[in-house]
């Protein structure tokens, strides 16, 4: 995979370029006949060598609201996502004695992205890779659109009386998205119904409907992102601040990792060939799928 580069344009004259892209992350929450409401983010993370300069500044606006233009995330190749309408809302801009690094958070306005006037978002995706069967064989296999496809990984969590919870983890590639699903289903939403749709799971079939389902958040990384932990199943359960749940709070280098890089004159690459890596996590109505078998 080729190195992910970005460009967000604001106007006729404001143009940032982000040619390090070391790590991306889109990060959303959606619930059922309200859509996101705002609570979708995109996250891009670029460093340099200590001893260059970014070429293109980036600059937050003077003004109380956030700048708003088209951000392009893409790899020149087979992915190329497009947000337009969204907003640069904040940056961290920071530097080590091995690397100059900028963290910039974009957010969609929830007026520019909910169900009555939903972004003409692009997420083109052309990567074909799939995993291939392993030790699971078949019993973890997933299917939401296309062909069954095995999963990363699978957890769940069930107990009396609460919401279950039910995370699916696979490759992002050509099928079976759950981003382009719930990005679809926001955009489909007339009046207070939502299109249903199902998950196959092995041997089990999730349908997942405005009558059963409280809420999902889903999460596609690459790089960087990758190694930054999402909220535990507890966590989502407990609900709290639907907002920070799906935000990203990255944490600051830790005092080791800065005397680190002062003996380093070359700072450690992420695997720019690593695969982009999506998560699902859906919140169903208590009382639904607690008869669900895992083996």
């Amino acid at each position: 995979m080729a190195i992910f580069k970005a460009e967000f344009v604001c106007g006729q004259s404001e143009r940032v370029k982000f040619d390090q892209v070391e790590g991306y992350r889109i990060s959303v929450s959606f619930v059922p006949r309200r859509g996101f409401e705002g609570d979708f983010f995109v996250y891009l993370w670029d460093r340099i060598e200590a001893d260059q300069a970014f070429e293109h500044i980036v600059e937050i606006s003077e003004e109380d609201k956030p700048k708003c233009g088209e951000l392009t995330v893409t790899d020149e190749a087979d992915v190329t996502y497009v947000f337009p309408d969204i907003d640069l809302n904040y940056a961290e801009l920071g530097a080590t004695r091995a690397a100059r690094y900028r963290l910039v958070e974009f957010k969609y306005d929830q007026h520019r992205i909910d169900r009555q006037n939903p972004a003409a978002i692009d997420l083109s995706n052309g990567i074909k890779k799939k995993l291939t069967k392993g030790k699971l064989g078949e019993d973890y296999d997933y299917k939401i659109d296309d062909g069954a496809e095995p999963l990363l990984g699978f957890r769940s969590r069930l107990a009396p009386n609460s919401p279950p919870v039910i995370r699916f983890s696979a490759l992002r590639n050509e099928s079976n998205s759950f981003l382009e699903k719930i990005v679809e289903i926001n955009k489909s939403q007339i009046g207070n119904k939502m299109q249903s749709f199902t998950v196959e799971f092995g041997k089990t079939t999730f349908d997942v409907s405005d009558e059963n389902l409280e809420r999902v958040y889903v999460d596609e990384s690459f790089g960087f992102f990758t190694s930054v932990p999402l909220p535990s199943l507890g966590e989502v359960e407990a609900g709290g601040d639907r907002v920070q749940l799906a935000r990203l709070l990255a944490k600051d280098f830790m005092p080791e990792q800065l005397y680190q890089h002062d003996n380093t004159n070359i700072i450690e690459l992420y695997d720019r060939s690593a695969p982009l890596i999506e998560t699902a996590t859906f919140v169903f109505q208590a009382g639904t799928y607690r008869d669900l078998k895992i083996t």
